[in-house]
């Protein structure tokens, strides 16, 4: 079992995890939610990661404040 620490009067939990890509591994921070059912990265973490998001075929829709907006999805 992991135990992540966290700043109980920040609004969001923030939590730093490592990203394995095809070539390379990558640490990031990012917002703990638990409510989400995908994760969403930088593009230039996956180009970093060795992916090119241009080259998915498949996109998901993100719904937004004002709109969904459609992204490359693609599995690390």
């Amino acid at each position: 079992m992991v135990e992540i620490s966290f700043d109980i009067d920040c609004p969001v939990i923030i939590v730093e995890i490592t990203l394995e890509g095809m070539s390379t591994k990558k640490k990031i921070s990012c917002v703990l939610d638990t409510g989400a059912t995908m994760t969403l990265i930088p593009w230039e973490i996956a180009y970093v990661l060795g992916y090119d998001p241009h080259l998915s075929k498949e996109k998901i829709g993100v719904i937004t404040a004002s709109r969904t907006a459609y992204a490359p999805l693609i599995t690390l």
